[in-house]
């Protein structure tokens, strides 16, 4: 901008908003005005005065404005707002009182007012300020960063007063020069960054020229868990000492997760992962779990739980197109023959499309987790009785599963084949099956807190067996007879035994890179289970509604474990983390229509959703069934 600029009288009672991101270079000239002297009496209604209405206020309501121009007067400022007004040029021409009653006020040039700074407020730079007043909850934050701050007079710290100072574990930290005394109370709280730290690190952090007068602050703290501050005095400074604690990282530690990584941390103190060891030392409690949890393998158990869980689409495929075909033409989609007795069964073909959304819920220290996943499933049927029929199949599916803030993420690319047998004896239809499902999983995962901050990624081949069978009743309401009724109601009991075997493998990226150990995880599953078809008439032919309601309940390696070591560790300590589990019981809902494409071509649409305790999946399905 050009110069000069012009020069913004602003008397008592005058607020000055500054919006944020603002930079003003006009001048600003405070002045102490009795507008009832200057106007004719009568001419003017007296109200009710604002709070500080004998002074100027400075209005910063969030983010931060700049007040580069030259700041001149005697009546009293008081900056207001939470947001934080940076005085960039010189007051040398102010003698009057600033108070900081709301946000931040940055000197960084020369204020020769005095300065008092009121409770939830802050007084922060690297320039000169004349005398100044730290009342109870007020901080003093000298620099902008590591900094200095020159008071010209009397530093005062009232009783519950702060004292912010930041130090780094190269020996640098705030300071503040005070040219008068310096008289103690309050708070020194120690702001440390992450570093590698020593046992003991010592800091001068003030020195007043005319001394303490004996005066001392009533505390000190630190951010950070593992590093306790000390304070020194002589006459005229006062001198911070930060050394490492005795804190064990087990006291910090609250899951089970979080102490299986202590364990692995604290070995021969910290011997077996020094880099890691130093990173976290500095961090402060809420901190150092972060790290714990972050630094866990509770992920490869997550991906691997969720693998398990999601085989349950191929099994599902085969129950829903395990019926014996019958004869185009003949009985209401295959399910039964001619005059409602179930004749020979045809050959046929089926194919099978699904995708699905879960949320899984956090779970003892472990994150939540998010999944996508979409497939296809191919089938076929030969006949091998009357009665029944035996199949092949054969599917693909994509899985994509992460966790919040993109901390971690993995994408599963899964191959199926199998076989079935299904058919009728009786009143009772049987369903038998077993497949290999070969998974390859692509995995990263961030480890971003205080000094870590490691991007890693693995990729390893797991597989997974299962075997698994129905037996169903299906009986019906409102015919004359079973086979006819209109509405077919079939109980059903289901078995699945899953087993799933996950490579060793070894993660890149970084100090925080893990060792995980090969993996071997078997769950039951039992379900019990009622399926409900009611035949209708469309303009089109006929159609099926049907719906299904179950209970699935898990047993076996429910919860999922994985086990490994630092990459980077001297004797490569092996721990544990518990990942998300296996949902114990969970309720499956389906609703869906199947109707008559063509001669011996039918298609159906479903919904299917998954509801367990702290677990949402929600699907849809998309059919077609050939039968010669």
């Amino acid at each position: 901008m050009g110069a000069p600029f012009g020069t913004l009288h602003a008397n008592t009672g005058t607020v000055l908003s500054y919006a944020p991101g603002v930079t003003v270079m006009n001048g600003l000239q405070l002045q102490a005005v009795d507008i009832g002297t200057r106007v004719p009496a009568g001419s003017y209604s007296t109200v009710t005065p604002l709070d500080y209405a004998d002074s100027v206020q400075l209005m910063v309501n969030s983010g931060e404005a700049t007040q580069l121009g030259t700041m001149a007067g005697s009546a009293p400022l008081v900056k207001q707002g939470a947001g934080r007004l940076r005085l960039g040029g010189d007051v040398a021409a102010y003698f009057g009182t600033a108070t900081v009653n709301q946000g931040t006020l940055a000197v960084d040039r020369y204020f020769s007012g005095s300065v008092q700074v009121n409770e939830g407020a802050r007084l922060q730079g690297t320039g000169v300020v004349g005398p100044t007043t730290i009342q109870a909850g007020g901080v003093l934050a000298p620099g902008n960063s590591i900094g200095a701050l020159t008071v010209q007079g009397d530093l005062v710290f009232k009783p519950g007063a702060r004292f912010e100072v930041e130090a780094t574990a190269l020996g640098a930290a705030d300071f503040v020069q005070v040219t008068g005394r310096a008289l103690l109370d309050g708070d020194l709280v120690a702001l440390a960054q992450a570093g590698d730290w020593q046992a003991s690190t010592r800091y001068t952090v003030l020195r007043a020229e005319q001394g303490l007068d004996g005066s001392r602050f009533a505390a000190a703290s630190s951010n950070f868990a593992f590093l306790t501050p000390t304070l020194a005095y002589d006459d005229e400074q006062v001198f911070l000492t930060l050394a490492r604690n005795d804190t064990a990282f087990d006291e910090v530690a609250q899951t089970p997760v979080e102490d299986e990584v202590v364990k692995a941390l604290e070995a021969e103190d910290g011997a077996v992962a020094p880099a890691l060891y130093d990173k976290v030392v500095v961090l402060d409690r809420l901190g150092a779990r972060q790290a714990f949890q972050q630094l866990s393998g509770s992920w490869a158990a997550s991906v691997r739980s969720g693998v398990i869980d999601d085989n349950r689409f191929i099994r599902e495929a085969v129950f829903e197109h395990a019926r014996p075909l019958w004869p185009a033409g003949e009985g209401v989609f295959g399910s039964t023959g001619p005059s409602g007795r179930a004749s020979e069964a045809a050959p046929g073909f089926w194919s099978h499309a699904f995708h699905s959304s879960a949320d899984r819920a956090g779970y003892g220290g472990t994150p939540a987790d998010h999944r996508d996943i979409q497939g296809v499933v191919l089938g076929a049927w030969q006949p091998v009785g009357r009665n029944w029929s035996l199949g092949g199949f054969f599917g693909a599916q994509q899985s994509h599963l992460w966790r919040d803030a993109a901390m971690a993420g993995a994408r599963i690319r899964s191959v199926h084949a199998g076989l079935a047998l299904a058919g009728e004896e009786g009143n009772w239809r049987y369903t038998l099956g077993a497949v290999h499902t070969w998974h390859r999983v692509q995995s990263r995962r961030t480890v971003a807190v205080g000094g870590l901050n490691d991007g890693l990624q693995s990729a390893y081949g797991a597989g997974a067996t299962q075997v698994f069978g129905e037996v169903s009743w299906p009986f019906g309401l409102g015919g004359s007879g079973s086979r006819s009724a209109s509405v077919a109601i079939e109980p059903f009991t289901r078995l699945a035994w899953v087993d799933v075997r996950t490579q060793g493998f070894a993660e890149q990226g970084g100090a925080a890179a893990l060792d995980v150990r090969p993996a071997h995880q078997s769950v039951l599953f039992s379900t019990l289970g009622l399926r409900v078809t009611q035949p209708i008439e469309t303009v089109t032919g006929a159609a099926q509604v049907h719906g299904l309601l179950a209970w699935r309940y898990a047993s076996g390696d429910v919860a999922s474990v994985s086990r490994q070591s630092f990459r980077g560790g001297a004797r490569h300590v092996v721990f544990e983390s518990e990942g998300q589990p296996v949902a114990r019981s969970a309720w499956l809902f389906e609703l869906g229509l199947q109707a008559r494409l063509a001669k011996g071509v039918d298609v159906g649409i479903a919904y299917a959703g998954q509801f367990a305790r702290g677990l949402q999946d929600h699907g849809a399905r998309l059919s077609l069934t050939w039968a010669f």
